[in-house]
């Protein structure tokens, strides 16, 4: 699975091209041109992220570019970060990790709405089969026993798209 994150672009007369993000405070990076920086920050944010998932560590979500404070809409380029699928954090995957509750789904379904970087179906963004989803929608609370189901077969369902 692929996210984009929000990375802000920062640029001083006499200074390179600074790139930083707002998900992520500490992973910053620069370059001589924009193209350098954002090839540059594609490769500080994969490290970043791979190093969270190898230290355990919680990935966010990506913000949604309006609430981050104080954003030019002119100033910031969103990064792509590959997610192994053992490592995904769509709703399935966590649930099945025990690491949400099915009261959770509400507040997936909230960030998807909201993203302007959710290039998928709901169904995908959720980390659900196209099957799956239509199972959820005619009975909420089957969404325990879908997460079981995905848990006893003890690896993630192949998706048939990116979510991005």
């Amino acid at each position: 699975m692929i996210r984009k994150y929000p990375a802000l672009v920062h640029k001083d007369p006499d200074s390179d091209f600074g790139i930083s993000f707002p998900d992520f405070p500490g992973c910053v990076t620069a370059g001589k041109s924009l193209e350098e920086a954002h090839a540059l920050a594609t490769e500080a944010l994969q490290f970043h992220v791979d190093s969270m998932f190898k230290d355990g560590d919680t990935i966010p979500n990506p913000s949604i570019i309006e609430d981050v404070p104080g954003h030019n809409p002119q100033e910031y380029m969103m990064i792509p970060v590959q997610f192994p699928a053992e490592q995904a954090q769509d709703f399935m995957s966590q649930l099945i990790r025990q690491e949400v509750s099915p009261e959770n789904i509400d507040d997936f379904i909230d960030v998807w709405h909201k993203s302007t970087t959710a290039l998928c179906e709901l169904w995908e963004f959720l980390g659900m089969t196209r099957e799956e989803y239509q199972r959820w929608c005619i009975d909420p609370s089957s969404v325990e026993e879908l997460a079981a189901s995905q848990r006893s077969r003890g690896q993630q369902i192949q998706r048939s798209g990116i979510c991005r």
